[in-house]
């Protein structure tokens, strides 16, 4: 088995850019993808790894994990791509135009119950989530982005609910995600699903917004305003509260019955570029 070279692997070429890249594969179809490379060998790839070793000398040379990069890793917290030294920006949503969702997702994660499932919808937000919000084992994280598609969050989170022994089902999506799925909530009000539904309202769709600026074209197009999805989930029924504040919440989490669905819309700051997303955006201009 081999790996593909996407714009998301390989960081748009930018985690190699200096690099000659080689690809192997047995179907020369597979040269045609996305990441272009310099020299293409059309061949079996154990059989080329064999051919190379065999031509190869000497001890190896020396790797990323020889210069103490495991005990870098071990000591790296999330908290650390945040800006300074903590909250040193105001906690209300005012003339920023949000709060930082890096420290919404922050606090999402020290004030949820442990043994919570974390679904992400699809966007340039979930880079977020998936970086603050720590789940206790692998498989209680579920990621719904099956054709770089928004929207699906809501539902697979409203399935999470009900697997397994009880347990806090979350999930968090834009506004853009909730707006095209949000008619799933008369299914998490009438099956009593215990979900949390936190929504980082940027009040746009932010990865069209962060394309546009990277294009330099207008980006009002991406951009929405005046839509009230807090009342929109009430009218289906659910409860359903928007804060301001990293207290309120922290409020709003502790206040959650943990049986019916909650909807918390958390207007956030749309400037904050996610690091994942800066990656493979394409150079300004292009």
């Amino acid at each position: 088995m081999g790996g593909s070279l996407s714009v998301w692997t390989a960081k748009g070429r930018k985690l190699f850019p200096d690099a000659t890249l080689v690809q192997s594969d047995h179907d020369a179809r597979a040269f045609d993808g996305p990441t272009r490379p310099d020299v293409t060998v059309l061949a079996d790839a154990g059989l080329l790894t064999a051919a190379l070793l065999d031509r190869c000398a000497g001890p190896p040379a020396p790797g990323w994990s020889d210069d103490g990069a495991h005990d870098r890793l071990a000591r790296r917290r999330p908290e650390d791509d945040l800006t300074g030294d903590g909250p040193a920006e105001p906690q209300a949503a005012a003339a920023a135009g949000g709060l930082d969702p890096r420290r919404v997702c922050v606090a999402l994660g020290e004030h949820l119950p442990p043994g919570r499932r974390l679904t992400t919808d699809s966007g340039h937000h979930f880079g977020f989530p998936a970086q603050h919000v720590p789940v206790d084992h692998p498989d209680r994280y579920h990621h719904t982005s099956t054709f770089g598609a928004i929207g699906q969050g809501l539902g697979v989170a409203i399935g999470a609910a009900f697997v397994g022994p009880p347990r806090t089902s979350v999930v968090v999506l834009g506004d853009g995600g909730l707006a095209t799925s949000i008619a799933d909530l008369e299914t998490a009000v009438r099956e009593r699903a215990p979900v949390l539904v936190v929504v980082l309202d940027d009040r746009a769709y932010g990865a069209e917004i962060h394309h546009l600026r990277r294009a330099g074209i207008p980006d009002e197009l991406g951009r929405f305003d005046g839509t009230d999805l807090t009342a929109v989930a009430r009218g289906f029924g659910c409860e359903a509260v928007e804060v301001a504040t990293l207290e309120e919440l922290a409020a709003a989490v502790a206040g959650w019955s943990g049986v019916d669905p909650l909807v918390v819309t958390v207007p956030i700051d749309g400037d904050v570029l996610a690091r994942w997303y800066d990656e493979v955006l394409p150079p300004a201009g292009h």
